[in-house]
């Protein structure tokens, strides 16, 4: 089940499982239990990075998907 974010007025943000069906309805806050509305998180701004900053971004992503051991560098 997909995680959603929801935004409860008296004690702010949290994450919930819901069903595809149940999205959009208004999730029942983990702390007071009144219903939160579902925000949409904006995606990150990678348009705005520079060539370097890239880069960078693209080494530690593949990096984690692809270690290297001390081996590998001979």
């Amino acid at each position: 089940m997909p995680t959603y974010d929801y935004d409860c007025p008296q004690c702010g943000g949290f994450e919930a499982l819901r069903t595809l069906a149940g999205r959009n309805e208004p999730a029942e806050c983990p702390d007071c239990g009144s219903r939160a509305p579902r925000v949409f998180v904006s995606a990150p701004r990678l348009g705005c990075l520079t060539t370097a900053s890239r880069r960078a971004h693209d080494l530690n992503e593949r990096a984690r998907h692809e270690p290297q051991h001390s081996g590998d560098y001979t």
